[in-house]
């Protein structure tokens, strides 16, 4: 019984870890955190709750 409970553990956290890493890697492409081209920038400046160069909350 107890070798059942302790494959199942380990196997659970191998992947939760995988999925862990599978998340940063994923987080880690360019596509987050780069600068947004001329165009949505100009798009995101014509926004209502666009002021002084950053977004506002509007609750």
């Amino acid at each position: 019984m107890f070798r059942l409970f302790k494959r199942i553990l380990l196997t659970f956290l191998v992947l939760v870890a995988l999925v862990i890493l599978a998340s940063w890697i994923y987080l880690q492409r360019d596509l987050f955190g780069e600068t947004p081209d001329t165009a949505f920038q100009e798009k995101m400046k014509s926004e209502p709750n666009y002021r002084d160069g950053k977004f506002q909350n509007i609750h």
